[in-house]
């Protein structure tokens, strides 16, 4: 019983410092990468808080693969979807950290990984939810695709052509508004991260946009196969 008690005291402790972040990501971000913090400190501290967003996400995206009937229990599934979300991950710290050392920045990995994990990870859960209704439509075209028997290239071909021609509905309306509004999101993000790698390494804030704005072109194809990839595990997974 004490040990159930721990570990629920340990969870909400963990959800409550994820939300702390997500209220004040700027003043969380000077903590973390305080000098006075250990760099072995910075990465326990920044795990902490993205795997605290990355379960939230996960959480909130099983109604999602329970309404494409993937059984939520699927362990196979499951995995692949964390696996393939941890390879984006690490490729994306990896680039961006090494695209800085390319512009002659003084990019310490503790220290980036932390940023990122603030001022990017935290706000992944709010990414879920603006991407709900193109998400549905998506596995819902995957659903259809199954069901009909289309082979790999078929498959494909019907879903870009769905994402290429949306209907006239009001819930494909709104899965459109919510496809538009991601791009404007994720510039937001990144151009938070800009601002604090720049105050951080006291660097110009132009240089510091090349650098990831380069890094962000690099990742962009591996990243496609990836996410091809996860929508193959969501073909496989639905019954």
């Amino acid at each position: 019983m004490d040990n159930l008690v721990k570990i629920i005291q340990a969870m909400t402790d963990a959800v409550f410092e994820w939300f702390d972040c997500l209220s004040h990501p700027y003043q969380t971000c000077d903590q973390v990468v305080s000098e006075e913090v250990s760099a072995r400190d910075k990465i326990a501290k920044s795990l902490r808080l993205w795997g605290t967003a990355f379960a939230i996400s996960l959480i909130l995206q099983l109604p999602l693969y329970r309404f494409a009937d993937i059984d939520w229990k699927d362990m196979q599934f499951n995995l692949s979807n964390v696996v393939l979300v941890l390879l984006i991950l690490l490729l994306t710290l990896s680039v961006i950290h090494l695209g800085l050392r390319v512009y002659r920045i003084d990019s310490k990995l503790p220290d980036t990984v932390a940023i990122y994990a603030v001022m990017v990870g935290c706000f992944s859960p709010l990414v879920v939810i603006l991407q709900y209704p193109s998400n549905i439509n998506l596995l819902l075209q995957i659903q259809h695709a199954k069901h009909e028997s289309l082979d790999l290239y078929g498959t494909i071909a019907y879903v870009l052509k769905g994402v290429a021609t949306p209907g006239e509905s009001y819930f494909d309306i709104l899965a459109s508004v919510s496809s538009g509004l991601l791009p404007f999101v994720s510039f937001l993000l990144i151009a938070a991260l800009v601002n604090r790698i720049s105050a951080h390494y006291q660097v110009d804030k132009y240089k510091v946009a090349s650098s990831v704005a380069m890094s962000m072109m690099l990742i962009t194809f591996p990243v496609i196969f990836l996410a091809a990839l996860l929508m193959f595990a969501m073909y496989v997974a639905i019954t």
